[in-house]
């Protein structure tokens, strides 16, 4: 019997702070601060897009995480 659990990750643009819901199989699960090129509706082109577990808990959470301030800062924006 196979294992193939699936997951929510989410991608953020690092142009716009557009945030998007991709889902993994736990087999190929990637790390926080992975980084994806992707294609952005908002920006209409190919961009760098940073990863997380799950947006929500990444905005309240606490740890040091490569470029986290930027990230935060572009959702932020991006939200408003």
């Amino acid at each position: 019997m196979r294992n193939n659990n699936i997951y929510r990750s989410d991608l953020v643009c690092l142009e716009c702070g557009n945030v998007d819901t991709i889902f993994r199989q736990s087999k190929k699960s990637r790390g926080v601060s992975h980084i994806k090129d992707l294609y952005c509706y908002k920006c209409k082109t190919e961009t760098k897009h940073y990863e997380v577990i799950d947006v929500s808990i990444f905005m309240l959470s606490d740890k040091e995480y490569q470029d986290k301030d930027k990230v935060k800062e572009l959702i932020k924006k991006c939200q408003q």
